[in-house]
């Protein structure tokens, strides 16, 4: 009876689960597959047929992406639930060839029933899923194929006479349409009723748009800003930056859209009027976004920002160019709104061939522009020569590029001159408001920091390296959005980027790197923003000495630095564990090769807790003597008198004998021994010598100098000065100064300083001076 009532259960639940979980006849887990069916069959069916416009592909593609999308989702929890009901089976074991228990063998056959109840389903699902990749891949390759064909086929040539008399003709007919829309506009009363019920507000928005436009634009942010700088001086340049962004870009952009507003709600344009007046904004951004883009990278009398090194003439003709960009890209853009109405071939290829010979002269120039070396000194050791030859490669490609661009469009290839041009242009604008926002956040980190842009190599650091890259990822989509990537195909990229790839059991995509950068970039600002607010604001109020602040502020460097990293890797949601295996294993033959590394940071660290060595010390190491310059984890600088830079293992200050001159105080001893002849009274010397140290500034009163009678020498009396010097540091300028005045005041007082003298003895001199007196007799004779 138990075991009745067991089975009977056990088919009561297949039965519920299976009512709850089953789809209607067309249905996979709640989703009607039939709209799915006719989409991807007319997909194929235009797929075979290889006619399509490019909107019509991309928004085939769109919908089958969103069917796509909707079916994974749907098949995340039947997936868990054949995982869950895969391992339930696999807990029963493998069926035995002799039979089993009744229990165990109904469960057995309820969950294979349930799995082949989901699996059916499922695999009904993914199919879908891969049909709809293949329908993708498929519509991306017809795109691609057609995008060969169109840049590759040869159309009319704008230099053909002919052609331009279409153009004209058609230029003089889109007027004359213009004009008839404002006429019929003004005939009808509907239209003007209209425009006197909203002549107040078209009124008040032009007159906004003009005010914006005017000088006073100039007057209100310039004021705001300049009141804004001055009570931050540290951020001057950044305050500069805004304000020329309003004046220069933003407002006047503003202002020129909301002319264009105000002449739209007049109501009196049609068709072709409205396609013009949604196209004069964009045209707007282009040449006010140019101009301050050219204003701010080259500046005008003074450099701007991307303009250092260069001379006026160079940054001149820079701007110049940049501006012309923008007129450029503005043009293309006002031509397509015109031509794509109702413009044919031969008209269409006239009316750009002016605008496309026109940014190719503008990209030639840029071009060559960016070629040319700066005055400056540009070699591997110069932290500018990675960056001169960047841009010394773009300029030899712009100029290949706007010569080729204008040599297409006139034989007749305007869509691939078109597809080479302007993109080109639009990548240098991007590139060029990269580095200046690198330079501009850059700016704002040293000037928060409290460093100098004078100091760290110029003004680099390594957070603005960071930011450089940062961005630059952040601009590769936009890049390839500029060259015809399109938003679907991004997306796509996205979700593979977003999945990522399995390195060694670990999961990691481009948001965990994206996050694990953006997190340790914050971490190291907050880091260098709270040891630069401890350098100069919180420490300087402190009874510590400098070489407590230094190392206070050091410390809390390194902790930051090491706190930033550990955040930054566990919200990255990367596992250490595997690494930390690795680590482990390798510990042991890496621990023989870092042993000396290990030594040193900990010697570091050390040196920054006891402070035995403080920067600016005078200290003697190994027959090295000098001021220290700089500690760091691994080693210490010191700076000899002769200017030369000694890097000392940290080690070497902890284990071996230093001799620190200035560790609590900066007083020191010096020793001038000075001999006088003899006959001299000694207590005049003793006065004398007295009243110099006494008389110099560098030499302590109390203690109060001493004179020492040394003794007796072999030609002086010999005695010793010893003085306490004020500054240890001026030892030997001390020293030289005491000598000078113990020579003057000696010379003064008529007092002799005794050199060595020797008497010399010949033991048969007699004989000697009778050998000469007989060598000068035989010479006499002689003569």
């Amino acid at each position: 009876m138990r075991k009745i009532c067991i089975v009977w259960l056990l088919a009561l639940a297949v039965w519920a689960s299976q009512a709850s979980g089953q789809s209607a006849p067309g249905e996979i887990f709640g989703i009607d597959s039939g709209p799915w069916t006719r989409l991807a069959d007319r997909a194929e069916t235009v797929i075979n047929a290889g006619r399509a416009s490019d909107a019509a592909l991309l928004s085939m593609r769109s919908q089958i992406v969103a069917w796509r999308q909707e079916v994974e989702t749907a098949l995340e929890d039947p997936r868990q639930r054949l995982d869950r009901l895969s391992l339930q089976l696999d807990a029963l074991g493998p069926e035995p060839e002799s039979g089993e228990a009744q229990e165990v063998a109904d469960r057995r056959a309820m969950l294979n029933e349930q799995i082949a109840e989901l699996s059916g389903d499922y695999s009904i699902g993914s199919e879908i899923v891969r049909r709809a990749d293949g329908l993708v891949e498929a519509i991306d390759a017809l795109r691609q194929a057609q995008t060969r064909t169109r840049l590759l086929t040869l159309g009319p040539t704008p230099l053909n006479p002919l052609n331009w008399l279409d153009a004209f003709e058609f230029l003089a007919d889109y007027a004359n349409g213009l004009i008839d829309e404002v006429a019929d506009a003004l005939s009808s009363e509907t239209q003007l009723r209209f425009a006197g019920n909203n002549a107040l507000q078209s009124l008040f928005v032009a007159a906004l748009g003009i005010l914006l436009l005017s000088g006073f634009r100039d007057r209100m942010v310039r004021a705001a800003t300049g009141r804004a700088a001055r009570r931050s001086g540290a951020y001057s340049r950044e305050w500069e930056f805004l304000s020329d962004f309003l004046t220069a870009a933003a407002l006047p952009s503003i202002g020129f859209f909301l002319v264009v507003a105000a002449a739209e709600t007049t109501g009196l344009y049609f068709i072709k009027g409205t396609l013009l007046l949604e196209a004069l904004p964009i045209l707007g951004l282009y040449v006010f976004g140019s101009r301050w883009l050219a204003g701010v990278a080259f500046g005008g009398e003074e450099a701007g920002w991307l303009s250092a090194g260069r001379d006026l003439r160079w940054r001149r003709s820079a701007r110049l160019a940049a501006v012309w960009s923008g007129w450029v890209l503005g043009a293309d853009h006002i031509v397509g709104a015109v031509a794509d109405s109702s413009a044919s071939g031969p008209v269409t290829a006239v009316l750009q061939f002016p605008i496309i010979l026109a940014g190719s002269i503008v990209l030639v120039k840029i071009g060559r522009l960016l070629g040319t070396a700066p005055a400056r000194q540009s070699g591997p050791e110069s932290g500018t020569w990675v960056r001169d030859k960047v841009s010394d490669l773009i300029g030899k490609a712009a100029i290949v590029v706007g010569g080729l661009a204008a040599i297409l469009s006139a034989v007749g290839y305007g869509a691939a001159a078109e597809y080479l041009l302007f993109p080109s242009i639009k990548t240098l604008f991007l590139l060029g408001s990269v580095s200046i926002l690198t330079m501009l956040l850059g700016g704002i980190y040293l000037a928060t920091t409290r460093k100098s842009t004078d100091s760290e190599h110029g003004g680099k650091s390594l957070f603005t390296a960071m930011i450089a890259v940062f961005l630059f990822l952040l601009a590769l989509p936009v890049i390839a959005w500029l060259w015809g990537t399109t938003e679907e195909e991004l997306s796509g990229v996205w979700e593979i980027a977003v999945e990522g790839v399995s390195i060694g059991g670990q999961r990691i995509s481009v948001i965990d790197i994206l996050t694990l950068v953006a997190v340790f970039m914050i971490g190291f600002a907050l880091t260098r923003l709270a040891k630069g607010l401890l350098e100069g604001t919180i420490l300087p109020n402190t009874k510590l000495d400098d070489g407590g602040r230094r190392a206070i502020a050091t410390g809390t460097e390194y902790v930051g630095i090491f706190v930033a990293l550990v955040v930054a890797v566990s919200l990255a949601g990367i596992d250490l564990t595997n690494l930390a295996i690795v680590a482990g294993a390798l510990s042991v033959g890496i621990g023989f090769g870092l042993q000396a590394v290990v030594s040193n940071f900990v010697s570091g660290l050390i040196l920054l807790i006891e402070r035995p060595v403080n920067e600016g010390d005078w200290i003697v190491v190994g027959g090295v003597s000098g001021t220290v310059k700089r500690i760091s984890v691994r080693s210490t600088t010191i700076e000899t008198f002769d200017r030369a830079n000694v890097v000392v293992p940290n080690s070497d200050l902890i284990t071996s004998k230093v001799t620190n001159w200035t560790l609590i105080h900066r007083y020191g001893r010096s020793i001038i021994p000075v001999g006088v002849a003899y006959g001299t009274d000694p207590r005049k010397v003793e006065s004398l010598l007295f009243q110099v140290a006494i008389e110099n500034e560098k030499v302590m009163n109390n203690p109060e100098p001493q004179v020492i009678f040394a003794g007796f020498g072999d030609n002086s009396l010999d005695f010793e000065l010893r003085v306490i010097l004020v500054d240890v540091n001026y030892l030997l300028s001390a020293k030289s100064e005491l000598n000078f005045a113990i020579a003057k005041k000696f010379e003064e007082e008529g007092i002799e300083i005794p050199f060595p003298q020797r008497d010399l003895w010949l033991r048969n001199s007699e004989e000697i001076g009778q050998g000469m007196r007989n060598s000068a007799g035989e010479k006499a004779e002689n003569d």
